[in-house]
Formats: structure tokens, C-alpha cells, sequence
């Protein structure tokens, strides 16, 4: 009889668990409507709800789109003092949010009141210009921080000028000049792609040229001392620069990644730009280069960009 009461017991608890297990797995699926409400939560600044429709959406993804951590992620997120969980971990918190949130501010910046539409490059680069002002003693921060503070060093206000372009789909790199023999950087500027448009901007000094690559100005002395008079310094700076992808230590993480994927592929241009491999963005940006001159490739050093990776450490302190 005992034993009868036992089997009764296990089989009726097993179906509790099942039945549980099967609700559980109905309310974690995403609908095709969960991707505007993350967007409507995120512009509510609600991060609860749009961190809890994130989860909703991966949990569905990942068995078949969850790529592998890279590596090369990982040691730059330990040696940088984030921490490969920051770029492993499955679960999203508050700094994932955050990205989310300052890429749809900026995202915001990049558009015209007048007409709701994409600002070009050049009054983009005349926002930034006009709103930031240039400071000898500034806070490493994050964009959206920098935008709203207006003040920043010359490389915060080009990371604001790459953040806000990025949004409007140019591509980017950070550039820093630097002294060819101790490789010590005096100046940042930026160069920007989009399809087969180049131009090199320097809001620290107000000046942007189209239809200029950092190469092409690099070999003109006379268009450097237009553009830096009597400044021999940063001139010489330039011929050995190095350049790099700014992206946020968000981006690097495949929880990330696989969000993103789901709400562009849902949202289309609605969607503020986060989260694409950092891997991707480098090799694209390349290919960009590689379109005029295939053999510029080896004259264009172009690596991950740690300095967002130091705020981020900055900030997780503070």
C-alpha cells in the first residue's frame, strides 16, 4: 500500500513539474509584438521591463543563434579590469540598458527637428562642435554623459561626433596622432565611411573635409598647415597614427549581439544601432578602405578600441 501512495506521489508531483515546466517555457517565448514594446520601454527609460522582454527575446534565440564568446573579447575585457563575465554572462542588468538607452539618445541627436529626418555629416559635425566645447580637464565618460555635460578633451568629443554619425549609419574610427618615436598620442581626430564617402573631422579645431581620408591628408603638408597652423607637432603626429573601432564593452557581449539581431531584423531603421560585433564593424571598415585601394590595408593600423572599456571599469568603481 505504501509503495502504491509512493508511485502516486512521484507520478502526480512529476506532472506538477511538468505542467509548471510548460508554463514556464509558454511564458518565456517572445511574440513578434515584444520588440516594439522593449523599443517603447527603453524610450520610457523603463529598464526593468525592457531588461525583462530582452531576456524573453535571448531565451528564445540562443539554442541556435548564440555565437561563441570570443577570446580576444574576454582578455581584453579581464586585462581592462571589466571581467570576462561582463562579456560571458547570459543575463542582462542595468549597463546593458544603459547602452541601449544613450545609443537611442544619440540616435535621437543625429535627427532634424525641422523635419524628422538624418541630419548629413556636416551639420551633425556642426552639433557637436557647437555643443561641446573644448576643456583642458575633463571626466572619462561615455558619450550620451559628454553630450549633455558639453565639454570634453578633443577625444570625447570625437567619440560623440562617431557615437552620434554611427547612429545615422556612417562608419567610424578614432585616430590618434602620434608621435612617431615615443608613440605618445597629442591629438585625436576621426575619419568616417559610408559607402563611398570619406571625410576626416577635427571638431577640437572645427575643421572637417570631405572627400579627405586620414592617408590622403597625411602625405599633403600643405593641406596640414591649413588645417593645424604652426602646430609642426601634431603635422608630424599624423604620419603615425593608429586607429580604432569605438565600441562600447556592451557590444562585445553575445547576449548583446543576439538582441540586436532579433529587434534591427523586427524594428528596421526604428532601431538605434548597438551590439554589432565589434569583429564585424572592424573588417567592414577595412573593406570600405580596401574599395579605393586594396593596398592601403597595410597602411591603416585599426584595432579595438580600449578606452571605452576604461570608463566602463571607471564607472563600475563608482
Amino acid at each position: 500500500m505504501n509503495h502504491k501512495i509512493h508511485i502516486i506521489v512521484i507520478v502526480f508531483s512529476t506532472f506538477l513539474c511538468c505542467l509548471t515546466f510548460n508554463n514556464c517555457r509558454k511564458a518565456e517565448q517572445a511574440t513578434e509584438a515584444d520588440a516594439q514594446l522593449w523599443l517603447d520601454a527603453v524610450k520610457q527609460n523603463d529598464s526593468k521591463t525592457a531588461i525583462r522582454i530582452a531576456k524573453r527575446i535571448v531565451a528564445t534565440q540562443q539554442s541556435s543563434e548564440a555565437p561563441n564568446s570570443n577570446p580576444q573579447y574576454q582578455q581584453m575585457a579581464l586585462d581592462l579590469g571589466v571581467g570576462k563575465a561582463f562579456i560571458t554572462s547570459n543575463k542582462f542588468s542595468e549597463w546593458d540598458f544603459r547602452v541601449w538607452h544613450d545609443a537611442l539618445i544619440m540616435k535621437r541627436v543625429g535627427i532634424s527637428d525641422a523635419n524628422q529626418k538624418p541630419l548629413d555629416l556636416p551639420n551633425l559635425f556642426k552639433q557637436v562642435v557647437d555643443k561641446i566645447k573644448n576643456s583642458d580637464n575633463d571626466l572619462a565618460d561615455f558619450p550620451v554623459n559628454i553630450w549633455n555635460r558639453g565639454h570634453g578633451y578633443c577625444d570625447r568629443q570625437v567619440w560623440t561626433l562617431c557615437e552620434i554619425a554611427y547612429q545615422q549609419g556612417w562608419e567610424t574610427t578614432v585616430i590618434y596622432l602620434r608621435d612617431c618615436e615615443k608613440l605618445i598620442s597629442p591629438h585625436t581626430i576621426c575619419e568616417l565611411r559610408r559607402g563611398n564617402e570619406v571625410w576626416v573631422a577635427d571638431p577640437y579645431s572645427k575643421v572637417i573635409l570631405k572627400d579627405h581620408s586620414i592617408l590622403s591628408i597625411s602625405n599633403n603638408p600643405d593641406l596640414l598647415e591649413k588645417i593645424w597652423p604652426n602646430n609642426q607637432n601634431w603635422q608630424n603626429a599624423i604620419k603615425c597614427f593608429i586607429a580604432w573601432i569605438p565600441a562600447y564593452p556592451q557590444d562585445y557581449s553575445p547576449r548583446n549581439q543576439i538582441l540586436y539581431k532579433y529587434l534591427k531584423n523586427r524594428l528596421g531603421n526604428k532601431m538605434p544601432r548597438f551590439a554589432v560585433d565589434p569583429s564585424i564593424r572592424l573588417n567592414f571598415y577595412r573593406s570600405l578602405i580596401a574599395s579605393k585601394n586594396a593596398e592601403l590595408i597595410t597602411k591603416f593600423p585599426v584595432y579595438f578600441w580600449d578606452f571605452p572599456f576604461q570608463v566602463m571599469n571607471h564607472h563600475m568603481k563608482n
